[in-house]
């Protein structure tokens, strides 16, 4: 995996504890890193080493290789492990995490 580093600080948030509305907001810069990332860039996400979070899943990696993302780091967990590699993304993580219950 080479390319330029596109660098995003993950906070995880909890819309079932705090409202949280992160998702839409377009001002979110999770959503700004999907949506921009240029073409053979590679995603690097800063998850402050929680392991047992989920820093992306399969629906948002669909996106990055959409948008020809070279490939996806994260110092954190990764939902749907085996759908992300199955679309071809290249992803190195700590992880795999489920959603909680």
């Amino acid at each position: 995996m080479i390319g330029p580093a596109v660098t995003v600080r993950y906070i995880p948030a909890r819309e079932d504890i705090d409202g949280s509305t992160y998702s839409s907001d377009p001002s979110n810069q999770q959503r700004k890193a999907i949506d921009t990332i240029p073409e053979g860039h590679v995603l690097v996400f800063d998850c402050r080493s929680m392991a047992e979070i989920a820093g992306i899943g399969a629906m948002l990696a669909r996106r990055l290789v959409y948008r020809g993302c070279a490939g996806l780091v994260l110092d954190g967990g990764v939902r749907d492990t085996t759908d992300i590699v199955d679309l071809g993304c290249l992803l190195i993580a700590w992880d795999p995490q489920l959603p909680p219950i």
